[in-house]
């Protein structure tokens, strides 16, 4: 059977909108004014990647079948979308080549029996759905989250580089919230003041923001003490009860140049002093979060790649653990 819009829209969890078109259903993480707001912006596209989009439902049915439109929504010319059945990836959908946008189509054998079933759809592409088809007269009951978590990022938090949506440090961190993920991250930005003050139309319990090794080279010292004070005031004003996770940086190869801060370390440091002020905000140190070991970052430096994205999860699911 072919799972209807209704279906559809009852299991998505990680958008704050979905609608039917001639080409499929499309999944939006940010809101309509969120994204005017990147409308003309190097940014545009990336706004429509499918990061933290997922199909979570329990079905008796014993194949899984998909077909997805996909489009550019980053430079990197892969995806994948994850199927996890009772919490292990039993494949993906997935394709790597130098333009991977177009149709494409699996089919899934999922076993006997109830299952919990995850779909993770790719941070690197726009995927629409064209069609989601399971047995015949099949069980789909939607899986819920007790909990929200809004993510705020860059292109680590976005997705780059893991080869699988679901090894994803901010997919993992709202799994071990039992939260659903709303991921408002995009590649190369910065701390950006107006899309704090753009409410989505929930109350997240909690909040996560991972910006600043974009302003390692593109920032002064007083533009980041700026930046982040506007970002973080407007964030508090427009979600004052819940709890906000303010994450530093990652350790990056580049890190000792030359730039207009001090050291690396400097960028931790401007972001606690701005934050200490606000009762509801917790900043934690993310420099140890994934080791100094370039095998951990798929372009060597920066990014973190499968393994990376493990020991990033690992870690700042730990360092929260306190606070929750």
């Amino acid at each position: 059977m072919i799972l209807s819009y209704e279906q559809i829209t009852s299991v998505v969890q990680g958008v704050a909108r979905v609608h039917k078109k001639e080409d499929g259903i499309h999944f939006h993480r940010f809101t309509k004014a969120q994204e005017a707001g990147y409308d003309g912006s190097d940014f545009h596209p990336k706004q429509y990647g499918t990061a933290g989009v997922r199909l979570h439902f329990k079905t008796d049915s014993k194949t899984l079948y998909m077909k997805v439109l996909t489009s550019e929504a980053s430079l990197r010319p892969y995806f994948a979308h994850d199927v996890v059945v009772n919490g292990n990836l039993i494949g993906s959908l997935e394709y790597i080549a130098e333009q991977p946008y177009g149709e494409f189509e699996k089919t899934f054998e999922l076993g006997d029996g109830i299952k919990d079933v995850c779909i993770h759809f790719p941070w690197s592409v726009c995927s629409v759905l064209q069609e989601l088809r399971l047995d015949d007269n099949s069980l789909v009951e939607p899986v819920k989250k007790d909990k929200k978590i809004l993510i705020y990022g860059d292109s680590i938090t976005q997705g780059y580089d893991s080869e699988n949506p679901s090894y994803r440090y901010a997919g993992r961190l709202a799994d071990a919230l039992n939260a659903e993920e709303i991921n408002k991250a995009i590649g190369a930005e910065r701390f950006c003041p107006w899309l704090a003050e753009l409410k989505d139309d929930i109350e997240p319990d909690y909040i996560s923001v991972a910006y600043g090794t974009n302003h390692w080279h593109r920032s002064t010292k007083e533009e980041l003490k700026e930046i982040c004070d506007k970002f973080y005031g407007n964030l508090v004003k427009s979600y004052p009860n819940a709890k906000i996770f303010a994450l530093t940086p990652i350790w990056r190869k580049d890190c000792t140049d030359k730039t207009n801060f001090d050291n690396f370390g400097q960028i931790e440091e401007i972001i606690a002093e701005v934050v200490k002020k606000y009762d509801n905000v917790i900043c934690i140190s993310g420099i140890d979060f994934v080791p100094q070991d370039e095998s951990l970052y798929k372009d060597l430096f920066l990014h973190p790649n499968n393994k990376g994205f493990s020991h990033y999860a690992d870690s700042v699911c730990n360092a929260i653990r306190e606070y929750v």
